[in-house]
């Protein structure tokens, strides 16, 4: 999987951060490398049991609809995306990626 996912080095952990930040941050590596390889159940298996999802493309999704649509679109896919994500910010609530 490696291969197919970029991450921008400058995102790593800080020493200083909270538990729960290191695990938001590694949750959000572990979505990006699951969506690198169209597998759906991983990527949702990262989400908090209750969130909304943002993107400009598909505005404010509750939970629900965004397990949906990533579902939808990994199954629709007929080839892996060649993925490149970098962790803006992460604190103990959320990421953004």
């Amino acid at each position: 999987m490696g291969d197919n996912v970029n991450v921008d080095s400058t995102a790593s952990a800080d020493p200083a951060e909270s538990p729960l930040t290191a695990a938001n941050r590694a949750a959000a590596h572990r979505f990006y490398t699951a969506f690198s390889v169209l597998d759906a159940a991983a990527m949702n298996a990262e989400y908090a049991s209750s969130f909304t999802f943002y993107d400009p493309v598909f505005a404010h999704l509750p939970d629900w609809k965004a397990q949906a649509m990533w579902c939808m679109l990994s199954a629709r896919s007929q080839r892996r995306n060649h993925v490149e994500f970098k962790i803006i910010s992460v604190d103990d609530e959320k990421a953004s990626v």
